[in-house]
C-alpha cells in the first residue's frame, strides 16, 4: 500500500523543483562571486556597445548641425567629455548591475534551502518507512 504522506512530498518536490527549474540551476551552478562577475562582464560590454552607438550618433548630429570646421580643441574636448561621461556611467550602472545580481543569486539560493528542506523531509519520510516493522495482522 502506498504511503499517502510520501506521495505528497514527492509531488510536493517535484512541482517546486519544476516551477523554480531555472533559479535552482543557477544556485547550484555558481558561486555568488562567479554569478556577479558574469553579471557585470555581460553589463559592461553591452554598457559599452550601447553608450558607443548613443555617443557617436549625437557628436555626429551636433557637428552636422552646428559645427561648420573643426578644430582640435573642439574634438579633443568633446572626446575628453564623452570620455568622462562614459566613466561615470559606467560606474553607476555597473553598481546597478552587480546589486541586482547579487539580489538575484540569494533569491535563488533561498530557493535551493527550501528545496533541500523539503527533500529532508522526504527522506525523513523513507527513513521512519525503513525502520518500520510490519505487524502480524498485515503479513496475512
Amino acid at each position: 500500500m502506498l504511503n499517502e504522506e510520501k506521495v505528497k512530498q514527492m509531488t510536493r518536490v517535484a512541482m517546486y523543483e519544476s516551477r523554480e527549474r531555472y533559479d535552482l540551476m543557477l544556485a547550484d551552478g555558481f558561486r555568488s562571486k562567479d554569478y556577479r562577475a558574469a553579471h557585470v562582464l555581460g553589463g559592461f560590454v553591452l554598457g559599452t556597445f550601447l553608450y558607443a552607438i548613443i555617443y557617436f550618433a549625437a557628436i555626429a548630429m551636433l557637428f552636422y548641425r552646428f559645427v561648420v570646421t573643426l578644430h582640435m580643441s573642439t574634438v579633443l574636448l568633446t572626446c575628453f567629455a564623452g570620455l568622462i561621461l562614459y566613466v561615470s556611467l559606467m560606474f553607476f550602472y555597473l553598481r546597478r548591475v552587480g546589486r541586482n545580481a547579487d539580489r538575484k543569486y540569494r533569491r535563488a539560493h533561498k530557493k535551493l534551502e527550501v528545496l533541500d528542506q523539503e527533500e529532508r523531509k522526504l527522506r525523513e519520510i523513507y527513513r521512519r518507512e525503513d525502520m518500520k516493522i510490519p505487524d502480524e495482522s498485515e503479513e496475512e
